[in-house]
């Protein structure tokens, strides 16, 4: 799981591109580079051979293909949250 909170890194560069949909979530209209998003996105993607890119890919398609149930989806979902939330207030504490 990645969980983004601003429009950077390979977002940005899906957004320049054009793409407004990143791993079947919505990027919004009107943002910029280094903008925050409204709420922190889930972009989830598979691990690649070493030395292949990592590939995106949907909560939908991870379902629809077994990798893992839509509880134990939901649980890792939670997790993620939780766990960029936490990461966050410790940074905002430090500075």
């Amino acid at each position: 799981m990645v969980i983004r909170g601003y429009m950077s890194g390979h977002a940005a560069r899906e957004y320049k591109a054009g793409k407004r949909m990143l791993c079947g979530v919505p990027m919004p209209e009107g943002m910029k580079e280094n903008d925050a998003f409204p709420e922190p996105i889930i972009t989830p993607a598979t691990k690649a051979e070493m030395g292949d890119h990592d590939e995106d890919i949907s909560k939908d398609d991870i379902l629809k293909r077994g990798i893992v149930s839509e509880e134990d989806y939901t649980v890792l979902e939670d997790y993620t949250r939780k766990l960029f939330k936490r990461g966050s207030e410790i940074a905002a504490s430090r500075g």
